[in-house]
């Protein structure tokens, strides 16, 4: 039996190797929207590292498909369309969105890991280029920890810098944020 693999794997470091890492830390990464897949009413997105130290590691997120310009949801399908490059004036121009408006586009991500045994879920935002940078250039990385109703999270902590403690994002990065969300609170999210 003989196989054919038309690949260069002069780039691609060995599995096992001390520096490949084989799950994604607290962090912002620029990752490849891999695959869509539709379930329950949902669209999840398998994002995965295509280069270094992280190349292979991967996440899901899913987002509610909006059923209207008033679904909460909105604000997010307008964040992840900004997350993968489209200008406000190229998501104006769009009635129709698809799969392929996503698939094989680089997404800017904010990565929050979970802990399995509290019953806490990986946190994966994709987040417009402009709020991501300014997130990773402050190395703020949002808390991921059970919150009661009615009681906002704590926001960040420090995640590249560990000298500066940061107890709330900056606020221009609040306001860019609150721009696409329009006054909506994220604990308010039917998801």
């Amino acid at each position: 039996m003989s196989f054919s693999m038309n690949l260069n794997l002069g780039e691609i470091k060995a599995a096992g190797s001390s520096s490949q890492k084989t799950e994604l830390d607290d962090g912002h990464y620029k990752m490849k929207i891999d695959r869509l897949d539709v379930k329950n009413g949902r669209v999840l997105f398998i994002l995965k590292v295509t280069d270094g130290d992280y190349a292979g590691c991967s996440c899901i997120t899913s987002l509610k498909i909006a059923e209207s310009i008033t679904d909460g949801v909105i604000y997010y399908w307008r964040a992840a369309a900004e997350s993968v490059g489209w200008t406000s004036d190229q998501i104006s121009g769009i009635s129709e969105w698809t799969g392929d408006h996503f698939l094989n586009r680089i997404a800017h991500v904010r990565y929050t890991k979970g802990d399995r045994d509290k019953g806490i879920y990986d946190r994966v935002e994709l987040l417009p280029p402009a709020i991501w940078e300014e997130s990773a250039e402050n190395g703020t990385v949002p808390s991921n920890k059970p919150v009661a109703k009615g009681k906002s999270p704590q926001q960040s902590q420090p995640q590249t810098k560990p000298e500066k403690t940061v107890s709330q994002p900056q606020t221009n990065a609040r306001s860019a944020l609150n721009n696409i969300l329009n006054g909506v609170d994220m604990n308010d999210m039917p998801f």
